[in-house]
């Protein structure tokens, strides 16, 4: 989520690992009492994870975190779900739980913030038009509950909606607003028949009328999304994490001149490349199999060739502006290479190249 005082943005996450062998049951009842927090200031670099500890003494468990940023307060409120045996409880309880921060790192006293009869777990909140709209998962009947309130804070009305209420083996909500600025799309993980997310769209948040999307009418990519969150991002922000993070054409961080393929070792290969215009070379050891299959560099002004060759695609090796870094770019004309040349090319060499190319 995105702190929009201190231009920072935050990851958290649950503490349990499923796979350690133990089961849902320990998991529940003997779990952590901590929430997992990262942090960047431009998506890109993020700090090393830390566990805060939010959960009361009595919790079995700290799932699915969640927070909504309260302007008038300049804090977030944070909330989550925990099994507690209250006083009163003949068995324990799945409840969600909050508590205020302004860093992740401190947290008042959490409180109870949501309570039903039956075990309620994975909340998700959305602000519009000043009214803030709670989707939780009815952990007993496997579908989600929609409420509204004046105030984060405040008494929550539940929306009737036989949408929701016949939506069946759904949890991990998430509702975040389309770019046509007036649909809402709340997602849904299908852990029943383990499809992962699907959209469930609706003009009007407090009428409880709701279309779920026609199996085919959408597209998620061919991998499983699934109790995510979902970030609006500034034309600059997604430029950054599309030059970081894109498959097709990735940023190699550090590097800023000369690069040069010197060996290939079974499926690793070395790329030799200086940290700037004037620094000797040093080697950098990359996946041979990585979205970038050098074949071609080209010396330009900005752009440089070396004179070794992994069988793939044509590539441009691009220097950033201010010289921070070399992406990667799929070269459309085909340029006749030579076998691998497993020694370095210095940059005069290279320079005698590229009428060549």
């Amino acid at each position: 989520m995105r702190d929009p005082g201190k231009k920072k943005f935050y990851l958290i996450a649950t503490d349990l690992r499923i796979e350690s062998g133990c089961g849902w049951e320990k998991a529940q009842y003997e779990g952590s009492r901590d929430l997992i927090v990262w942090e960047s200031e431009d998506l890109v670099h993020w700090s090393e994870e830390r566990a805060c500890t939010v959960g009361i003494p009595e919790a079995g468990c700290v799932w699915a975190p969640e927070a909504v940023y309260d302007s008038g307060k300049e804090e977030f409120l944070v909330f989550w779900a925990s099994m507690v045996k209250a006083p009163a409880d003949e068995e324990a309880k799945q409840r969600i739980y909050a508590s205020w921060t302004k860093d992740f790192r401190q947290f008042s006293e959490p409180f109870v913030y949501m309570e039903r009869e039956q075990h309620v777990i994975d909340s998700t909140i959305v602000e519009n038009q000043g009214r803030y709209y709670r989707f939780t998962k009815d952990e007993t009947n496997k579908c989600i509950i929609l409420e509204e309130s004046e105030s984060l804070t405040g008494t929550f009305r539940q929306i009737p909606s036989e949408t929701l209420s016949g939506l069946l083996g759904v949890e991990g909500p998430e509702c975040y607003l389309l770019p046509d600025g007036n649909t809402w799309c709340l997602i849904v993980d299908q852990f029943a028949e383990e499809k992962g997310y699907l959209p469930v769209f609706t003009k009007d948040l407090g009428s409880g009328v709701l279309e779920i999307a026609q199996e085919g009418s959408y597209d998620l990519g061919t991998t499983k999304k699934r109790h995510g969150g979902v970030l609006v991002l500034e034309d600059e922000e997604y430029e950054r994490l599309e030059r970081y993070f894109d498959r097709e054409y990735p940023v190699i961080e550090g590097l800023y001149a000369d690069p040069d393929l010197i060996s290939v070792n079974g499926p690793r290969m070395v790329l030799r490349t200086g940290p700037d215009r004037s620094s000797p070379y040093f080697p950098q050891t990359m996946e041979r199999n990585s979205p970038v299959r050098l074949r071609c560099w080209i010396l330009r002004r900005d752009r440089y060739r070396g004179r070794s060759e992994v069988p793939g695609h044509h590539v441009w090796l691009r220097k950033t502006e201010n010289f921070t870094s070399i992406s990667a770019e799929r070269e459309k004309t085909e340029f006749p290479v030579s076998e691998p040349q497993l020694r370095n090319t210095r940059r005069d060499r290279s320079l005698q190249c590229r009428s060549r190319c």
